[in-house]
């Protein structure tokens, strides 16, 4: 089983209709099966008006597969504090970061230079 209890993990949930939500998963993998993972963490939702991802405060717990095409599971560094996360945006790349020195670059539609 490649991901186990205590990765911690990004998930980005891809879009099945354009008017969908765009919505990410951030946070720690509570149990694992060969093709679900239960994460307990936080949801982050696209914020139109500011054009970026924002993390909503309360904790959730959700089940998440693993073999859906539409997941794209990052795995994240062990040290990293999960509560000091935050995305940036800048024209063309999103980013989650640490302020630490951490960046994941987030994109739906590919690399934009």
């Amino acid at each position: 089983m490649l991901l186990k209890e205590g990765d911690k993990v990004h998930i980005l949930i891809r879009r099945k209709f354009e008017k969908d939500i765009r919505r990410h998963l951030i946070g720690t993998v509570a149990g694992a099966t060969d093709s679900i993972i239960l994460v307990h963490g936080k949801k982050a939702v696209y914020n139109g008006p500011k054009a970026n991802f924002s993390i909503l405060p309360d904790y959730v717990s959700q089940i998440v597969s693993i073999i859906d095409s539409g997941n794209i599971i990052s795995l994240l560094p062990d040290d990293i504090d999960m509560d000091s996360l935050s995305y940036e945006a800048e024209p063309g790349k999103t980013t989650l970061t640490d302020g630490k020195g951490f960046k994941l670059r987030i994109n739906e539609t590919g690399i934009i230079s």
